[in-house]
């Protein structure tokens, strides 16, 4: 049984404002920039397609991403006789403002994200101005974008396209063209990115109760990578012959096309549906995957082998490899594809489960859950896994069997060691099994690699002793492939390449703290400082890191219970992070009795100077009315293209 539906689809209509305000009004001078042979060839496409829908003409109004070059305006205007008169035009750069306005059209000095939310907003005075000039809704509306859909920036133009719906901005009979390309997308096989933004469009208009077609999908090949234009009509039928490109033109979406967006957009009939989605998936030229899911697919098989037979409950990705995989071991599978577009900034969402949770009546013996089309998961998340509701959902309603699968893209920059981030979700998948009295799920099976962010899979197994090999398919051909039998939570440790900067600071640590006055360290990975300091203590905000300092032989203590004279705590994190994360355990060292001086050293991320220096602030007046603070700055360091300052604060008893 296969699913495609929206994770969250209230959020749609129940989040107002999406757009931060940083986004709202960029001035940066940059520009929306084209030209080129094949977006000159595009541009009359689309202009054709255009005369289609307003076959006497286009009286009404054009919101346009264009530049004071005017070639899409120029090809709309021999296509359905728009006027730059009734064009609104969105750009940032002032200079080019004002090239556009001579010509005629309204601009808007900003990106298409400021206008978008200030017309829904009504704030700025745009909606006010515009309906003063008779304007009322767009009949055409091209978001001509440099980038993809599907990475943090591309929530941003989501949300763009939310707005247009939910303002009611378009036109009864009317145009909405989408130009994006696939630099930054995780795609399991080719054109998956257009896929999904039919997808989204088709989501969030059903919303709105809007009724929209496809009149056609183009791509060419740039610099930047392929590049999408897909356009949806509105009142009228879509066109049954599609224009045909003289050079570049692969038309990507035809009848077969049609066929598979219902399976992927619609509850397919359990076994039929199945069926029919693999027929496209084997007989298609859709059938071309990446290197990125030959990658899942290994894990998808080692997944499968380590179940052996039952039932499985799968969030799975395009192409479903996992689903895949085990209907041919004969396993009965129900499959939700993963919503790979969230028009909403955040983190990525978790809790995924919970809208299916009513309608597992039963047990499934494996799960499998991919977030690999989300946002990638910070430190702070992975360290939280045992809180994710997905596994609180499947824990506490003893839906999970024997075997887990998860599939993760991840941020690895404050790694304290190698293999941390993978530890971290190995530890909180234990905990949370503890904590629901379900058998310890133990790491069978580990893989990571880098498209763009790193990401992982990591395959869980009640059976300690559950024996899977590595897939015998050929290497996925992806950065930084690593594959591993029985993940060892207990293995001697390696530094990272962010972690090395601490080995040249132990030096300069060394003078500024006395060897004879009791001392509590916090050092990522406990690799070069702490071995210095036989009498110190041990300490960190994370409990996995506290596991490691007691494996290696080191006392340790609770941040809230520090009680040492000397206080270091060097971190991976900028100042934000920093002050939220210890500014409460500095303080409630500072309250214990019984020392008439104190020192603090700190090692933080200093590219945001203001950030810093707020930051030092703070932590030289905590108390002022017991102590009498005191800064020193003892090094500042390049490193990973990142600042770093050394200092240290001493304390003196007033």
């Amino acid at each position: 049984m296969v699913r495609s539906v929206l994770a969250h689809p209230q959020r749609l209509l129940t989040d107002v404002t999406l757009v931060t305000p940083k986004c709202v009004k960029k001035t940066t001078g940059a520009t929306y920039m084209g030209g080129s042979d094949q977006k000159e060839e595009v541009n009359k496409w689309l202009a054709d397609v255009a005369g289609g829908v307003f076959k006497g003409g286009c009286t009404g109004w054009a919101l346009l991403l264009e530049t004071q070059r005017m070639t899409t305006l120029r090809c709309m205007k021999e296509g359905c006789e728009l006027e730059p008169e009734r064009c609104v035009v969105p750009n940032p750069s002032k200079e080019e403002c004002g090239a556009l306005k001579a010509t005629g059209c309204h601009t808007y000095e900003g990106t298409s994200h400021g206008l978008l939310h200030e017309m829904t907003e009504g704030t700025g005075g745009v909606l006010e101005d515009l309906t003063s000039k008779g304007f009322k809704t767009f009949d055409i509306v091209w978001l001509d974008y440099c980038g993809t859909l599907m990475t943090a920036a591309g929530r941003k133009r989501q949300t763009d396209i939310l707005h247009l719906f939910r303002s009611n901005l378009l036109s009864e009979r009317c145009l909405l063209a989408i130009t994006f390309c696939v630099r930054g997308s995780r795609n399991m096989y080719r054109d998956q990115v257009a896929d999904v933004t039919k997808k989204l469009v088709f989501s969030i208009a059903k919303a709105y109760g809007v009724s929209l077609s496809v009149s056609g999908t183009v791509t060419y090949s740039s610099k930047s990578g392929p590049i999408h234009t897909l356009a949806f009509v509105r009142g009228v039928p879509r066109p049954t012959k599609l224009p045909v490109l003289k050079s570049t033109g692969r038309i990507i979406y035809e009848g077969a096309f049609d066929r598979r967006a219902t399976l992927l957009t619609v509850w397919a009939a359990k076994a039929k549906g199945i069926k029919q989605l693999w027929e496209f998936i084997r007989d298609t030229d859709w059938r071309c995957p990446t290197p990125h899911y030959r990658a899942v697919e290994q894990g998808g098989r080692v997944f499968g082998d380590a179940l052996g037979s039952g039932t499985v409950f799968a969030l799975d990705t395009g192409m479903l490899p996992v689903t895949k995989y085990c209907q041919n071991k004969g396993m009965k599978v129900d499959t939700v594809l993963e919503d790979m577009m969230d028009a909403e900034e955040g983190y990525p969402h978790t809790d995924i489960t919970n809208n299916h949770v009513a309608e597992m009546t039963s047990a499934y013996d494996g799960v499998w859950l991919s977030y690999l089309g989300r946002k990638a998961y910070p430190a702070k998340m992975l360290r939280k896994c045992h809180e994710w509701g997905d596994l609180r959902n499947l824990l506490q309603n003893k839906l999970l069997g024997s075997t887990l699968g998860l599939a993760i893209p991840y941020v690895s920059a404050v790694e304290p060691w190698e293999g941390c981030c993978t530890d971290w979700v190995v530890h909180g998948v234990q905990t949370a099994c503890r904590d629901y009295s379900h058998p310890l799920l133990h790491p069978v099976y580990a893989s990571s690699w880098v498209l763009g962010t790193p990401h992982m899979i990591v395959v869980f197994s009640t059976d300690e002793k559950c024996k899977v090999g590595l897939p015998t398919t050929s290497d996925p051909e992806v950065k930084r492939w690593e594959n591993h039998i029985n993940w060892d939570l207990n293995r001697a440790k390696r530094t990272t390449f962010h972690g090395i900067k601490f080995k040249a600071l132990a030096k300069d640590i060394q003078p500024i703290l006395s060897s004879e006055e009791s001392c509590v360290i916090c050092e990522p990975g406990v690799f070069y400082l702490a071995p210095l300091y036989s009498r110190c203590q041990f300490t960190a905000p994370d409990e996995l890191e506290m596991m490691e300092a007691r494996r290696k032989g080191f006392e340790t203590v609770a941040p809230t219970e520090i009680a040492a004279q000397n206080l270091v705590v060097l971190t991976n994190e900028g100042s934000t992070p920093f002050a939220l994360i210890w500014m409460p355990y500095i303080t409630s060292w500072l309250n214990v009795p019984g020392f008439s001086s104190r020192l603090l050293v700190i090692l933080v991320e200093v590219s945001h100077h203001q950030l810093f220096d707020d930051l030092l602030g703070v932590l030289s007046g905590l108390l002022q009315d017991q102590y009498e603070a005191t800064v020193s700055k003892h090094k500042a360091m390049m490193h990973a293209a990142r600042r770093w300052e050394l200092v240290s604060i001493s304390y003196q008893t007033k």
